[in-house]
């Protein structure tokens, strides 16, 4: 490379840095303006209060019982008929 080509390559390089610092400084944003306003999260707590008895009483339906399925003595599974069909 010449002494000319090795300025005009250093010119390119600077002006680049300078319009590529200028751009990023208008699209990013700046320190200033960083400051956001969050909500605070509540506190947790131990305590629970009761449901409502509208929806969990003692005669409901317990979903958590075990059932238990005894064995068939169905030998016929699929209900085919007396022809076998």
């Amino acid at each position: 490379m010449r002494q000319k080509d090795m300025v005009i390559l250093a010119a390119v390089i600077i002006g680049s840095g300078i319009l590529s610092l200028l751009v990023s400084n208008y699209i990013f944003n700046k320190p200033a303006n960083r400051n956001v306003q969050v909500e605070t999260a509540t506190v947790i707590t131990t305590d629970f209060t009761k449901p409502s008895t509208v929806y969990f009483n003692t005669s409901s339906i317990d979903p958590t019982q075990t059932i238990n399925v005894s064995l068939n003595s169905n030998q016929n599974v699929f209900g085919s008929g007396k022809n076998g069909n």
